[in-house]
């Protein structure tokens, strides 16, 4: 699947800001490619503007990342790239409202900022637990076998909470109309 994204829509909604810099920017780019790394899916980020009149575009870990050219909007460059593309096989990750209802036209799957970041922050969390170390560090001098391995147990368990992951209809998937249904495969795929 090819998640493209809407760059600077997605970044000013998480930072609550009209000014990104580049840091956050980069920083941004390298949390999508890891993420469409990790999950198999290609990552292409769309921001308005950049250096040159022209569109450009370049890989920056494993993520397509393109500026639309300078006075340009991402939108139109979004609607070029994904008009090329097989609507079966896109995700379009913005909250533009006219953006979405341009890609539910043309039967392409749409995600708001908020949902997105919160997949990418899941995903960030599982992996910072997948890293750390499975040693377990003893605080006290206490001794009891019987709590230690009650401890080791429960902490090789991963209790997730329901406000921990996006809200997927899965009871009755099966009446969902065809583009929900679209959307509900593609989220399982996330």
């Amino acid at each position: 699947m090819i998640i493209v994204i809407d760059g600077y829509n997605i970044l000013k909604y998480n930072a609550g800001q009209l000014y990104v810099s580049e840091e956050q920017r980069r920083h941004f780019v390298r949390r999508c490619a890891r993420y469409g790394h990790f999950k198999n899916n290609s990552i292409v980020i769309v921001f308005d503007g950049g250096d040159s009149q022209w569109q450009s575009s370049y890989k920056d870990h494993d993520a397509l990342v393109i500026y639309a050219g300078h006075g340009k909007s991402a939108d139109d460059a979004i609607k070029r790239y994904m008009s090329k593309q097989r609507a079966d096989n896109l995700l379009l990750v913005s909250s533009d409202n006219e953006l979405a209802y341009w890609a539910s036209e043309r039967r392409i799957a749409s995600m708001g900022a908020p949902d997105f970041l919160q997949i990418l922050s899941t995903y960030n969390i599982k992996q910072a637990d997948h890293s750390t170390s499975t040693s377990i560090i003893k605080i006290s001098q206490d001794s009891s076998p019987e709590l230690d391995a009650l401890m080791q147990e429960a902490a090789l368990m991963n209790v997730s909470k329901p406000e921990d992951n996006p809200t997927i209809r899965d009871k009755n998937a099966d009446k969902l109309s065809k583009s929900e249904r679209q959307l509900y495969k593609k989220l399982k795929k996330l």
